[in-house]
């Protein structure tokens, strides 16, 4: 596990609860966020079950999204800017990417300190799901 006092940068947890929102189907989604990342969560109606998840950050330079579902594993998606011409600006949507799923070992270190305001369960069940993903 990361120790915060090792970090070569100052730390402190900082993900915030943005909102929670019961969706027409009965799920529970909650999103929490922070200067590099958002963080949104699928939960069961009862709040106890993950039923997916997805880290969005910064990553060489490209916006990136990493996400899990128990269904379909992991994928990876990236924004990229559609059309737009001369003074109308591009469309910005997210792209599931081909390339399989990797996470930077510092945005992982990062996170690992960030996500320290979040519910001990669900941070620990994340951050195993993507220690996966390390390179």
């Amino acid at each position: 596990m990361f120790d915060p006092s090792l970090a070569p940068y100052p730390v402190e947890p900082m993900l915030r609860e943005a909102t929670k929102i019961h969706t027409v189907d009965g799920q529970v989604r909650r999103w929490f966020y922070d200067t590099s990342f958002d963080l949104i969560l699928w939960l069961t109606p009862d709040e106890i079950t993950l039923e997916g998840f997805e880290l969005c950050y910064t990553q060489v330079n490209s916006e990136t999204a990493v996400r899990w579902n128990h269904a379909e594993g992991f994928s990876t998606f990236g924004l990229n800017s559609e059309g737009g011409h001369g003074k109308h600006k591009a469309t910005t949507v997210l792209t599931q990417r081909q390339d399989p799923p990797l996470l930077d070992a510092s945005a992982l270190a990062k996170f690992q300190v960030a996500s320290l305001t979040l519910d001990a369960p669900l941070r620990n069940f994340i951050l195993a799901k993507l220690e996966e993903l390390r390179i």
